[in-house]
């Protein structure tokens, strides 16, 4: 059996969401907070973005001046892996209620 067949016989992972607050500014549509019940872990202003039909789900960032004087945001949480960030955004908007 090779990696991605043992991937496929994990469990999903249960998420909620929580705390959903709407800004609908520009592509950024809200904030919310999520949680991984298997794992006891809550993801704080988490971001619902929306743009040309799509949604998806942006990690919490912090905000910085670069040395041009722009304001650039850093995730403060990254996934090590493309496929697990898929999933968890897909699990995301499951759990509010857009999948």
């Amino acid at each position: 059996m090779n990696a991605s067949n043992v991937e496929q016989l994990r469990p999903s992972v249960e998420v909620r969401a929580s705390e959903i607050r709407m800004v609908n500014k520009g592509a950024l549509v809200g904030f919310f907070d999520i949680s991984v019940i298997r794992w006891g872990l809550t993801f704080k202003d988490c971001k619902l973005f929306r743009k040309d039909g799509r949604e998806w789900v942006g990690m919490p960032s912090t905000s910085y001046t670069n040395r041009d004087g722009k304001t650039v945001y850093r995730d403060i949480i990254e996934f090590s892996d493309k496929d697990i960030a898929t999933r968890f955004s897909e699990a995301a908007l499951r759990a509010l209620g857009r999948k």
